[in-house]
């Protein structure tokens, strides 16, 4: 399993985790090290409720890392979008043995999600984002 980034509840907030301590991770599609900062807030993997019995929890170990990832590229834009969907897809695959059954399903879903316009920051969220999120 890839390292999992160390979230705590934000108070009075349901289903919002804030990064306890910076996260690094390498990523396998643009051959980066993506760096986020502490403080960055995550809500989830965005698992539809009807399917939350079948695939788990949004904050599934299988999951939660790769969705972490997925969700700090997509907020700041420091790649495209179809770029964060393959990472997204290519670290469930490499996460562990039941994130890997699902990443095909769950990359169709993600870039349905991008069609659709889930998920789409707005200008303030990029521009907070892109102050602790970056690639090297």
């Amino acid at each position: 399993m890839i390292e999992q980034p160390i979230l705590v509840p934000v108070v009075g907030k349901n289903q919002l985790y804030r990064l306890e301590k910076k996260f690094q991770i390498w990523l396998p599609v643009t051959g980066r090290w993506l760096i986020v900062e502490a403080g960055s807030v995550f809500d989830g993997a965005s698992i539809p409720w009807i399917l939350r019995p079948v695939l788990g929890s949004p904050f599934d170990p299988n999951y939660m890392a790769p969705a972490f990832v997925h969700d700090m590229l997509c907020h700041s834009a420091v790649v495209s979008r179809s770029v964060a969907d393959k990472e997204f897809a290519e670290l469930l695959k490499v996460n562990s043995p039941e994130s890997a059954k699902v990443s095909f399903p769950f990359w169709i879903g993600v870039r349905i999600g991008a069609l659709c316009g889930v998920g789409c920051p707005t200008k303030e969220e990029i521009a907070r984002n892109q102050k602790v999120v970056r690639l090297l």
